[in-house]
């Protein structure tokens, strides 16, 4: 007797022939509801099977369980939390699979950009929009490095968001607008505040700092290894790069 290896419910006699039952690649097996699963992940990832999974390994068809799980939870926080409308499936499935595995979402809320109704989201990385009927594509990608100001125009619930070189409006924002735009001035905060810091050079705490060298600088003088007129002049030239 052998488990399916997505549930882990035992399965009989899988030597002989069972509608139920499905063989993988590495003589492995998975159960119908399993391949129902799988396949249900399989289409909103638009991934084109030809019904078996012959071809696929555990590791493989496990991976797609559990994204399909993560899957549910991404649709149950845009609609139950955000309220995004059941209508907006075909954006739920394309924000989806735009996400990365890491990526969380902070706001989210139907939208409408250039005519499309759609769902706007803001993670801690970026901002997107997408809606029913278009694809993931630029200028619907917003990196939060780019944008210059995010305006709120009332009483229209429309969001202004500027960058270097678009104006993106999103009109008639209507999960919470204020809230909405509040989370996405936070996160260009502390989007550009991390990579300030991450730009910056990390001072080698074994060289000595400028004070060091002032006091150092101050003890030849006293032995009289220099002069006050040669101290002057290094002390000149140390506060200078203060």
């Amino acid at each position: 007797m052998v488990n399916c290896i997505g549930c882990l419910v035992p399965l009989k006699n899988v030597s002989g022939f069972f509608s139920a039952i499905e063989e993988l690649a590495d003589n492995t097996y998975l159960c119908n509801n399993c391949g129902v699963k799988t396949r249900d992940i399989l289409k909103i990832m638009d991934v084109f099977h030809t019904g078996s999974f012959q071809n696929y390994s555990s590791f493989q068809i496990q991976e797609l369980l559990a994204k399909g799980i993560r899957f549910e939870k991404f649709s149950d926080q845009l609609e139950g939390k955000y309220f995004v409308h059941l209508s907006q499936k075909p954006a739920i499935k394309k924000l989806f699979n735009a996400l990365l595995d890491d990526e969380n979402i902070i706001h989210a809320s139907n939208a409408v950009y250039n005519n499309h109704s759609g769902v706007l989201l803001a993670t801690e990385r970026r901002l997107l929009f997408v809606g029913a009927d278009s694809k993931i594509s630029l200028p619907e990608i917003i990196d939060y490095d780019e944008v210059i100001s995010v305006d709120l125009i009332e009483p229209v619930n429309h969001i202004k968001i500027t960058t270097s070189e678009n104006i993106f409006n999103f009109l008639e924002v209507l999960h919470e607008p204020e809230k909405c735009l509040a989370k996405i001035e936070e996160q260009i905060k502390l989007f550009k505040d991390k990579k300030l810091t991450e730009s910056q050079p990390i001072q080698n705490n074994n060289e000595p700092s400028l004070f060091d060298i002032l006091e150092r600088l101050g003890s030849l003088r006293q032995n009289g290894l220099i002069t006050d007129e040669e101290f002057a002049e290094q002390k000149k030239k140390i506060l200078v790069q203060l």
